[in-house]
C-alpha cells in the first residue's frame, strides 16, 4: 500500500528541512538560551505540509481528473493517527501517575480534545481566559499544531477539487493566493486583538500552509534558466532567515503577526531553491543525519514534550542538563515509534485495511481514545458540580480562625482543594469582571436595591477578590454597591504590557478613563480601589521600563490616578495589595505530606518596598489606605490554612470564601479611618 507516485516526487532536502524545524522546537522547549524563537519550527512544518499535500492533490487531479477523497483521508490517518493516539494514551496514563488529582482532569480533557483534533480550540480558549492563563503547561499542549494540520487536511482537498472543477487549473493560484492574503490579514488583525486565537487557529495559520501550496503549483518558483548560484543563494538565505527567527523572535513577540513572515519566507526559499536542482545547501540538508532526523521528526515532535513536562515533575527538579538528556531520550523513543508504529502502519504492513475501512477505523479509534481520556478525567474529578460562589452574608465575627502551620489538611477544608481554583467572587459569573477586550461596564449592583450610600469597587482581579467582603458590608451599612473590575488592568495612570495579548494594553487605558466618567455620572460617594503590582509599564514607544525608571513611573502613575478619582468622588480608599503566595496552594497541599511543606514565609510573600510606594502614593493623592497584610501575615508568616478555611485560591488571589470572612476586619478598619463607630458615608 505504499504510494509509489509520492516516492517519485520525494525531496531529500525537504526531509532535511524537517530536521531544521524540529531542531528549533527542541531547542526552544528544552530552554536552551538564545533559542527563544524555536517555536517557529512549527511554521516551517506548516509550509512543508502545504507544499507536499497540495502537490499530491494537484498531481492526482492532473493524472485522472479527480481526487479520491477517501484514499486521501486514509493516507493521512495512516500517516498521523497511530503514533498520535499512542502518544495521547501513554501521556494520559503517565499524567495520571505523575500529576495530582487536581491537575489530571484538565490534562485528560486536553487529551480528549487532541484525540479528535480540536485541542487548538481548547488551548486558545484557555489562553485568552485570565483564569486559564494561570494554569501550568499541559503535556498535551503541542498537539495544537497537529489539530491545525488535520483541520487543514479536512478542508483543503475539498477546496482544491471544487476550484479545479469550477475553473481552469491556471486559476487555482488565484484561489490559493486569495486565501493566503485573507488568512495573513486575519493573522495580523487577530494577533493585535486576540493573540491566543491568532496563534492557535487554522484561519490565521492557513496562509503558512498556503505559501507551501503556491510553491507546489509553481506560482512561486525560480525563473527558467536561472543560474545554479541563484538556487544556492535562495537556500542559504532561507536557512539564515529561519536561524534569525529562532534567535530574535521571543515569547513577547506578537505572533503570528508580521514576524511570522520571516520563518515562512525562509522555509519557502529553501523549498524553491531546491526545486529542480541540487545546490550545495540542499545537498547538505540531504545528508544522512539531517534526513534521518527529518524522518523521525513527526514522532520526535509527539514524544519530546510529554517527556520534558512530566519527567521533571516526577523527579522533583528541572534543569537545562536534564532537559537535554530528555531530548536525547525522546530521539530514541521517536526512532522506535517511527520504525515500529508509524512506518509499518503507513505502508500497510501492519493493519492492512482498505481505504474506507482505514477511515472508519481511524474515526472509531479517535473517538474511543477521546471518550476514555474524558471518562478518566471525570472519574478522578469525582462527584459534584461546579463550586458555589462564596456567600459571606452570615459572616459577622471579627475573629479569624486559628492559623494551621503543620499537620494534615483538614478534611472539612472550605473550599476543597478540588474547588479552590474556582472559588471566585460573584463578579466573574455576573460578567462584572471585564475581559481584556471589553471597555463598557455592565450594571453590576450588589447590596440593597436602593442603598443610602453609592459605593464602587474599582480595579483589577485584586480588587475583585474583595467583593465578597464588601457585599457583607453593603448589606450591613445600606450601601448600593457597584463592582466594575477589569482583568490585568491596574488603576495606574500609565500604559501596561498585556502578556496574553503580547502588546500594550490599550483597552486598559480606555477603561480607566471610562471609570472616571462612571464615578461622576453615578454620584458615587465612596470608591474602593485595588490593584496588583506585578505589571510591566511601557513608554510612548512601547518599550518596557525597568529598574528605578519603572518604579518611579508606577508611583507617579498611581498617585496621578488616585488624585483623578479623588476629584470626582468624595471619598477614596485604597485596598493595599495583598501578599503574593507565588505557587499553586491547592496543588502544593494535594502533593505534600503536610501543611508545613508549603512555604509561607512572609519575607518571600511581602514586598516592603512596594508597601512604602503604595502608601506614599495614597498619602500624596490625599486618599485613605487600608492594608490587610497584618491580617494575613500575623506572625512572620502568611498561613494558607486557617481553621477549616483555605486562604488562597491560586498564586496571588484570596479564595472568595476566606475574603468574605475579612468583612468585619475591613469594616473596622474603615471605621477607624474616620473615628466612626459605624461609618455610613
Amino acid at each position: 500500500m505504499t504510494d509509489r507516485s509520492s516516492r517519485s516526487y520525494f525531496r531529500p532536502d525537504i526531509e532535511g528541512l524537517r530536521a531544521v524545524a524540529i531542531g528549533g522546537v527542541l531547542l526552544y522547549h528544552a530552554g536552551v538560551p538564545g533559542a527563544e524563537g524555536g517555536f517557529i519550527g512549527v511554521d516551517v512544518f506548516f509550509v512543508i505540509s502545504g507544499f507536499l499535500i497540495t502537490g499530491l492533490l494537484v498531481r492526482e487531479w492532473s493524472s485522472g481528473g479527480h481526487i479520491d477523497l477517501v484514499r486521501f483521508y486514509a493516507r493521512r490517518f495512516r500517516r498521523l493517527l497511530p503514533a498520535a493516539l499512542l502518544t495521547i494514551v501513554v501521556t494520559t496514563i503517565a499524567s495520571f501517575v505523575v500529576l495530582s488529582s487536581l491537575r489530571f482532569p484538565s490534562v485528560a480533557g486536553d487529551a480528549a480534545a487532541a484525540a479528535v483534533y480540536v485541542s487548538n480550540i481548547r488551548f486558545a480558549a484557555n489562553a485568552i481566559d485570565y483564569l486559564g492563563s494561570e494554569v501550568a503547561p499541559s503535556p498535551i499542549l503541542h498537539f495544537w499544531s497537529l489539530s491545525v494540520e488535520e483541520q487543514f487536511y479536512l478542508f483543503w482537498p475539498l477546496i482544491i477539487m471544487l476550484a479545479l472543477r469550477l475553473m481552469a487549473s491556471r486559476w487555482l493560484g488565484l484561489v490559493i493566493g486569495a486565501m493566503v492574503i485573507v488568512s495573513f490579514w486575519l493573522a495580523l488583525v487577530w494577533t493585535d486583538l486576540a493573540a491566543p486565537w491568532a496563534f492557535f487557529s487554522l484561519p490565521t495559520r492557513a496562509w503558512q500552509l498556503g505559501v507551501g501550496a503556491l510553491i507546489a503549483i509553481g506560482l512561486l518558483r525560480l525563473p527558467k534558466g536561472a543560474p545554479g548560484a541563484a538556487s544556492s543563494l535562495l537556500v542559504w538565505l532561507g536557512l539564515a532567515m529561519i536561524a534569525v527567527a529562532i534567535i530574535t523572535i521571543g515569547a513577547e513577540t506578537p505572533y503570528p503577526g508580521m514576524a511570522a513572515a520571516i520563518p515562512v519566507i525562509g522555509a519557502a526559499l529553501v523549498i524553491i531553491g531546491g526545486t529542480g536542482s541540487s545546490p550545495l545547501p540542499s545537498r547538505l540538508l540531504s545528508m544522512a543525519i539531517p534526513r534521518w532526523i527529518g524522518r523521525i521528526s513527526y514522532s520526535l515532535y509527539l514524544w519530546h514534550w510529554p517527556l520534558l513536562v512530566l519527567v521533571p515533575i516526577a523527579l522533583g527538579f528541572e534543569s537545562l542538563a536534564l532537559n537535554l538528556v530528555l531530548v536525547g531520550v525522546a530521539v530514541v523513543v521517536a526512532a522506535a515509534s517511527t520504525e515500529l508504529i508509524e512506518v509499518p502502519i503507513r505502508e500497510g504492513r501492519m493493519i492492512p485495511l482498505p481505504a474506507r475501512r482505514s477511515v472508519a477505523a481511524a474515526g472509531v479509534a479517535s473517538v474511543v481514545v477521546a471518550i476514555g481520556a474524558f471518562t478518566a478525567g471525570l472519574i478522578v474529578l469525582g462527584p459534584g458540580g461546579s463550586p458555589a460562589i462564596a456567600d459571606g452574608s452570615t459572616v459577622r465575627s471579627v475573629a479569624l480562625p486559628e492559623a494551621l502551620r503543620e499537620g494534615p489538611v483538614p478534611e472539612d477544608l472550605t473550599p476543597t482543594l478540588r474547588d479552590a481554583y474556582y472559588d471566585l467572587p460573584a463578579g466573574y459569573a455576573d460578567g462584572c469582571h471585564l475581559d481584556f477586550a471589553t471597555t463598557e461596564a455592565p450594571v453590576c449592583a450588589y447590596g440593597p436595591d436602593a442603598g443610602e450610600t453609592a459605593v464602587l469597587l474599582l480595579g483589577d482581579s485584586h480588587a475583585q477578590q474583595w467583593l465578597p467582603a464588601l457585599e457583607v458590608l453593603a448589606q450591613d451599612r445600606d450601601w448600593s454597591l457597584r463592582a466594575i473590575t477589569k482583568g490585568a488592568c491596574p488603576m495606574v495612570d500609565a500604559t501596561v504590557w498585556n502578556y496574553p495579548l503580547k502588546r500594550e494594553y490599550r483597552e486598559c487605558d480606555e477603561w480607566r478613563e471610562r471609570a472616571l466618567e462612571l464615578i461622576d455620572e453615578d454620584g458615587t460617594e465612596l470608591v474602593f480601589i485595588a490593584s496588583a503590582d506585578m505589571y510591566d509599564l511601557v513608554d510612548e514607544r512601547g518599550d518596557k521600563l525597568e529598574g528605578d525608571a519603572a518604579r518611579t513611573a508606577w508611583r507617579e502613575g498611581l498617585e496621578s490616578y488616585l488624585a483623578d478619582v479623588a476629584e470626582v468622588a468624595p471619598r477614596v480608599v485604597v485596598l493595599a495589595d495583598t501578599p503574593r503566595l507565588g505557587y499553586d496552594p491547592a496543588e502544593c497541599l494535594a502533593t505534600s505530606s503536610g501543611i508545613e511543606d508549603c512555604d509561607v514565609r512572609s519575607e518571600r510573600m511581602i514586598d516592603p518596598l512596594y508597601q512604602v510606594l503604595e502608601a506614599g502614593a495614597a498619602e500624596a493623592a490625599g486618599v485613605d489606605l487600608i492594608s490587610a497584610t497584618d491580617w494575613l501575615c500575623p506572625d512572620h508568616d502568611c498561613p494558607i490554612v486557617r481553621g477549616d478555611l483555605l486562604v488562597y485560591r491560586d498564586r496571588h488571589h484570596l479564595t472568595a470564601t476566606f475574603a468574605a470572612r475579612l468583612s468585619a476586619r475591613l469594616g473596622s478598619a474603615l471605621d477607624a479611618l474616620t473615628g466612626d463607630e459605624h461609618a455610613r458615608d
